[in-house]
C-alpha cells in the first residue's frame, strides 16, 4: 500500500511538499487481541518538489499512474 499526503501549510490551493509512505502487508504472528495481518511501514520520504495534487506526486516520484477519473492538472506537479 502506498499513501501520499500533501503537507498543507496555509492554503489548500497552494502547492505543498508531500509525504509518501510505503507499507507492506505482514503477518502479526498470532499475538492475542490483534488481527492476523497488518500493514507495516517499510519506507517513507518527503518530496523536494511542491505538488498541487497528491496523485501527481505518486506519478512523478514513483511512476504510479493516476486514475482514469483524475481531473487535476496534468503538469508534473498537478498544478
Amino acid at each position: 500500500m502506498v499513501t501520499a499526503n500533501r503537507q498543507i501549510v496555509n492554503s489548500y490551493v497552494e502547492p505543498a511538499l508531500t509525504r509518501i509512505e510505503i507499507f507492506a502487508l505482514r503477518k502479526s504472528g498470532g499475538i492475542p487481541g490483534t488481527t492476523p495481518d497488518y500493514f507495516a511501514r517499510i519506507g517513507q520520504r518527503q518530496t523536494s518538489i511542491r505538488y498541487c495534487n497528491a496523485e501527481m506526486a505518486l506519478q512523478t516520484e514513483l511512476r504510479i499512474p493516476v486514475r482514469k477519473s483524475y481531473e487535476g492538472g496534468r503538469t508534473r506537479t498537478g498544478c
